[in-house]
């Protein structure tokens, strides 16, 4: 099996996410249990709130709840960290070949499997496999170029050390706050060391196009 990455590396990217007993069971089967639990956050519950009041609109229990029902955990975690715990496990699974600054220039399919394309060289292959994103040019080869489409919502995300908190400012809970035409969504990642921070709120229109655009307080 080989994996091709257009990065230089596999590096610090993207920021929190929240991975469901369901993903987890694939992962832990893959033997990334240990891994995981050292580098993620087990939230107590998950919920919604009213902006302005701070009112509990709905609550969800996780934690040991989700693990006794399910068997699995519920995990917040950095990007990052999940993309490192994946490539360590294959760099310990000798019939695995990491490929990174390798961007897919080509595919060609046939009866005998498929051809790729990538960093000047070509690889042969029974069955490709695209997991490369809202960009993905694996589908462009196979599809056709798709122009992105605006969703009328833009996401603002940061993440901030939990030690410049004050103590107990941010619940062990993932925290949805309801408002008119957005929400905002916190929760703890990377074993409570940071606080992953989402802002979605609607816009009519958006001038740029890229995986991700820098911002600031103003």
């Amino acid at each position: 099996m080989r994996v091709f990455e257009a990065a230089p590396e596999f590096g610090e990217i993207g920021a929190g996410i929240q991975l469901s007993p369901n993903c987890n069971r694939v992962l832990h089967r893959l033997g990334l249990a240990d891994a995981l639990e050292a580098v993620a956050f087990l939230p107590v519950s998950g919920q919604m709130r009213d902006w302005s009041s701070g009112e509990t609109i709905v609550e969800v229990e996780l934690g040991d709840g989700v693990r006794r029902r399910y068997g699995y955990p519920y995990y917040h975690i950095h990007r990052a960290d999940l993309i490192g715990a994946l490539a360590d496990a294959a760099r310990a699974e000798p019939r695995i070949a990491l490929h990174t600054a390798a961007e897919v220039r080509g595919i060609e399919q046939s009866a005998g499997g498929v051809l790729l394309s990538a960093s000047g060289r070509r690889y042969r292959g029974r069955a490709l496999i695209g997991a490369d994103g809202i960009h993905s040019a694996v589908r462009a080869f196979l599809f056709g170029p798709e122009a992105p489409t605006f969703t009328g919502t833009v996401a603002w995300r940061g993440l901030v050390p939990a030690d410049r908190l004050p103590e107990g400012f941010v619940r062990p809970v993932s925290s949805n706050w309801l408002g008119p035409g957005g929400h905002v969504v916190h929760y703890y990642v990377r074993s409570g060391r940071l606080v992953n921070c989402v802002c979605v709120f609607e816009k009519e229109g958006w001038e740029r196009e890229s995986w991700t655009e820098r911002g600031d307080i103003e």
